[in-house]
């Protein structure tokens, strides 16, 4: 059974497995760090979909076992499977590069929107940001000249 769910991946592409919010905004963050790769000189692999797709055995294999239907799949396990691929100091760069949120002077955690037309950005009150020292740099500009 396993096969034949990996077969449907690989024919209908990633789009069919149930990622669920948390999962589209770690693909999301996942998509940023692969267009700013040499950029940012990230040492991350690929999460490009036709890299997935060509490793569907080795990362989401084992979370196939047992199910009988995609739809069986928690994002839970979606995220766990994806971010297997990364070593615990990938994982840390990876958060870095592409964090969650961004704390502001006030405290606040602000959420940060990879999904955006415009990502990565956030919303945050203008009052919540008065104070800060640096402001969140892109990938390009967080990285030092050659």
């Amino acid at each position: 059974m396993t096969a034949a769910l990996l077969e449907q991946l690989r024919l209908g592409g990633l789009d069919l497995l149930p990622w669920g919010a948390d999962g589209a905004t770690l693909r999301a963050r996942l998509r940023f760090v692969n267009e700013h790769r040499e950029a940012a000189r990230v040492d991350l692999p690929s999460f490009e979909e036709s890299v997935l797709l060509a490793e569907l055995p080795q990362w989401l294999g084992p979370y196939l076992h047992g199910l009988k239907r995609l739809d069986q799949l928690q994002p839970g396990q979606l995220r766990e499977a994806l971010q297997s691929r990364l070593t615990h100091a990938q994982r840390r760069q990876f958060d870095e590069f592409a964090p969650t949120h961004v704390t502001v002077p006030t405290g606040s955690r602000i959420v940060v929107d990879y999904v955006d037309d415009n990502a990565p950005a956030i919303e945050v009150r203008m009052q919540e940001v008065f104070g800060l020292a640096d402001t969140p740099a892109s990938p390009v500009d967080a990285c030092p000249s050659p």
